[in-house]
């Protein structure tokens, strides 16, 4: 369900950039730190959870930002292991199921219901 849009007040929008800026600079400084030590992977937990932020944050910056911003064709998937995108894949396929077998059953409803004779 969509959520009604709201005035937000441009300082707010300012104190998201530095807030981005900050989760940015730590990131980088983290990443450096790995590389510098000679790290290969990290162990992080929640990164699937991360990745669902990134979205919503993403859906939300695309409103924000004009139809030129990169964040427009910006893909987050990139950020996912390969057996998330294969959970992600799988979990598609099923909601797609669902919903087919869904509108099957909405169809079905709707046939018997023009066939039932009217209730006396």
């Amino acid at each position: 369900m969509a959520q009604p849009k709201e005035k937000i007040p441009v300082e707010k929008i300012q104190l998201l950039v530095q807030i981005l800026a900050c989760l940015h600079d730590s990131t980088e400084k983290a990443a450096a730190d790995f590389s510098q030590a000679n790290f290969t992977e990290a162990d992080v937990e929640g990164w699937r959870t991360l990745h669902r932020g990134l979205m919503y944050a993403q859906r939300i910056i695309k409103k924000i930002s004009g139809p030129a911003s990169p964040v427009q064709k910006l893909d987050l998937d990139v950020l996912l292991l390969p057996e998330h995108k294969s959970k992600k894949a799988k979990r598609s396929a099923e909601k797609k199921a669902d919903l087919k077998k869904m509108d099957e059953a909405e169809a079905k409803v709707k046939e018997i219901r023009q066939h039932k004779p009217p209730s006396q």
